[in-house]
């Protein structure tokens, strides 16, 4: 997007402001807020437009939010500053506030916080329902290097991850390694071995179609909460899937090869699904060009068959059948 031409007047503005916030509130004080459900959006909001003025995280003195609230340089393991950060990992509602840190810290800034508090921990971290978002954001910055590593340390909780439906550090590995180019097949067979070596009963554990979450989305009795949780977990499984396909290799094929193991009536199910049926259409969408190679017959028939399967008309193709 475009960037806007902002007014000086705002920036002197937004200085005060910020000066006026730190200059009132000590780090004791302004730490309540971090865990505070009023408090902690707001100083999210104080710490991303901090984080993001030119030089900010360059001030000397304890001047910026972020000094104020990690005023340890580094935050190694026994400081106040490391405790406080720990706690946060595991906080749902302070956690919040240190992915904000995370995604909008300068690169020298990260570096600290990842070497002293993530780097050796990654695995054990991903393991947490909360901690996890926060490792996702960590993944998002690290260099090819560090990815690698880290994924090392992550392969050995995927299937707990798996078991648990939680997919957010495994979408965001496949995204990361997809972007830095880190090769993927250990990451593929760690996937393979936790939703299981069976096709067609891989992609029914990834997306959540087994018959008995099946007959809690149709059940009106079941409770909203228990319905809540399945459609989550279809949804994430599906983005999941869909990150996959992404990237060309092993774990493309993994998908793959669960949708041929598929009958038609299966497929026809995940067509139709709200979540899943964008896995179909990325699968229709490539398969249309493959079926440019084909001879005209050959594209005909394929793509009547793809459109019965998928729901997804392959007309620019179909066309062909009356040249």
């Amino acid at each position: 997007a475009e960037k806007r031409i902002v007014p000086e007047s705002f920036h002197l503005a937004l200085d005060k402001i910020i000066s006026d916030t730190v200059s009132g509130l000590d780090t004791t004080h302004i730490r309540i807020l971090a865990t505070h459900p009023i408090g902690n959006p707001v100083l999210q909001m104080l710490l991303e437009l901090d984080l993001s003025r030119p030089g900010a995280q360059n001030v000397k003195g304890g001047r910026s939010i972020l000094q104020t609230l990690i005023p340890d340089d580094p935050p190694v393991e026994g400081t106040e500053s490391s405790v406080f950060i720990n706690g946060l990992m595991y906080d749902t509602i302070g956690s919040r506030l240190l992915e904000t840190v995370i995604r909008y810290a300068s690169g020298k800034t990260f570096k600290v916080l990842y070497k002293t508090q993530f780097k050796e921990r990654m695995g054990s971290l991903a393991r947490n329902e909360t901690a996890g978002f926060v490792v996702a954001r960590v993944l998002e910055r690290l260099s090819k290097d560090d990815l690698e590593v880290a994924v090392g340390m992550i392969l050995p909780q995927v299937d707990s991850l798996v078991q648990r439906s939680k997919t957010t550090v495994i979408k965001t590995l496949v995204d990361r390694c997809a972007t830095r180019s880190v090769d993927t097949s250990s990451l593929a067979e760690a996937l393979k071995a936790a939703y299981g070596a069976d096709a067609s009963d891989r992609i029914n554990h990834l997306l959540v179609l087994d018959s008995d979450n099946q007959d809690v989305i149709t059940d009106s009795s079941k409770s909203k909460a228990t319905l809540m949780d399945v459609r989550s977990s279809r949804l994430h499984g599906s983005l999941l899937a869909q990150s996959m396909l992404a990237v060309p290799g092993p774990l493309r094929e993994l998908i793959y090869d669960s949708l041929l193991a598929l009958a038609a009536p299966k497929l026809l199910q995940l067509a139709e699904d709200t979540s899943s049926c964008h896995i179909s259409g990325f699968v229709a969408r490539s398969c249309s060009d493959f079926l440019g190679t084909l001879a005209d017959w050959q594209r005909t028939l394929a793509a009547r068959t793809l459109s019965m399967l998928f729901g997804q008309p392959l007309k620019e193709w179909v066309s062909s059948e009356n040249a």
